[in-house]
């Protein structure tokens, strides 16, 4: 899949963090006049979207379960290839971090295409005036640098280990679908399924 680092809304204008890459208008692609280090990070973003997309597009064709995942707020959901998934039946579901046992509530958006049961294992937080709905906690917001002089954004990145297993858990309920689905090509089943699997 493709990497969000380029594409993601936090790396904004500020004297707090890394400036901005790319803008939601002309600039969705890369912004002019970037150093020779960004330039490469946009161009590598772009093309690692381009392939994902491409790929996902055969699996449409050829009625291939996938999923994509970038967070919410991610400029690449405002990109042609990935908008032309969505109109060829892909579907969003959306997951905060802080529902799997992670500080900060960091909304990410999953594209789905013929995988009902993630439904299941997603959750988002209900809380009020930044208070998350499963701890009752604050959430920590991502901001600035940590005590180790590390971007809050880049510390929030991985994925959190909870989520991580509930999507193991509905990738291997979707398998199990699938494998009922088609029996007579029963052999090459498992193959398909996790091939066509991707968790950005």
């Amino acid at each position: 899949g493709f990497p969000c680092t380029s594409w993601s809304m936090a790396r904004r204008l500020t004297h707090s963090g890394p400036g901005p890459l790319r803008d939601g208008g002309p600039g969705l692609w890369g912004l002019p006049n970037l150093s020779a280090k960004d330039q490469a990070k946009v161009e590598l973003g772009n093309r690692l979207l381009r392939v994902t997309a491409s790929i996902a597009r055969e699996a449409v064709r050829l009625r291939i379960p996938f999923v994509l995942e970038n967070q919410k707020s991610s400029m690449a959901w405002l990109t042609e290839p990935l908008l032309h998934l969505v109109r060829k039946g892909a579907i969003f579901f959306e997951a905060h971090y802080c529902q799997y046992k992670e500080p900060w509530k960091k909304a990410t958006y999953l594209l789905s295409f013929l995988a009902p049961s993630l439904q299941q294992v997603l959750h988002v937080c209900t809380g009020k005036k930044g208070v998350c709905s499963a701890t009752g906690l604050r959430h920590l917001q991502l901001n600035g640098l940590d005590e180790h002089g590390i971007f809050w954004t880049l510390r929030a990145q991985a994925y959190p280990q909870a989520l991580c297993s509930c999507l193991a858990r509905a990738i291997r309920e979707q398998l199990m679908v699938w494998n009922y689905n088609i029996a007579p090509f029963r052999s090459n089943a498992m193959v398909v399924g996790v091939g066509s699997l991707s968790i950005c």
